[in-house]
């Protein structure tokens, strides 16, 4: 018999288990590259919180080991990465270890987030997905409210920034 779902708040410890989200994230498909490139990405590795800037904020999934995580992170003009919609709205990130995708884990960590983000009276969510490589993530972002407001520049690949507002 399967664990079952539990979400719980991650902290420093888990970082090393965050910088892997990232990489599925970033990289959900094949080909992609090993997961220490990752490393040479100070632009990717900047969207991780590390809990000494204000507004940082990670959840991890587990059943028999952690599956997947989803955290947010402020930016501001200056710095930010490719889903930066203002300087008051948290860019969010979310990712599953591959043998747990298609089970519903994916949305019980994003809805868990966004209660998480509405707590903190956050005014919305954004993020970046590429409807190409990453479809099941994009039709789970459009099913929770999420809608298309930017596109990446064409050098970036085909990302599509999209926002949620939360005061709905």
């Amino acid at each position: 018999m399967e664990d079952p779902l539990r979400i719980r708040q991650a902290g420093t410890v888990d970082s090393a288990f965050l910088r892997r989200m990232l990489y599925e994230a970033v990289w959900p498909t094949e080909p992609r590259p090993a997961l220490n490139a990752l490393l040479d990405r100070s632009d990717l590795l900047s969207t991780l919180p590390d809990w000494t800037r204000p507004g940082d904020a990670a959840l991890l999934a587990e059943q028999d080991q952690a599956v997947g995580a989803a955290w947010y992170r402020l930016f501001d003009e200056d710095d930010h990465a490719w889903g930066f919609v203002d300087i008051r709205t948290p860019e969010l990130g979310i990712a599953l270890l591959p043998a747990y995708r298609g089970r519903g884990i994916g949305a019980a960590l994003l809805d868990a987030l966004i209660e998480h983000a509405r707590g903190q009276d956050l005014p919305a969510l954004s993020l970046c997905t590429n409807r190409a490589t990453n479809g099941a993530a994009f039709r789970l972002f459009e099913r929770v409210g999420f809608v298309a407001v930017g596109e990446v520049p064409e050098s970036a690949g085909e990302g599509v920034v999209m926002r949620l507002l939360l005061d709905d």
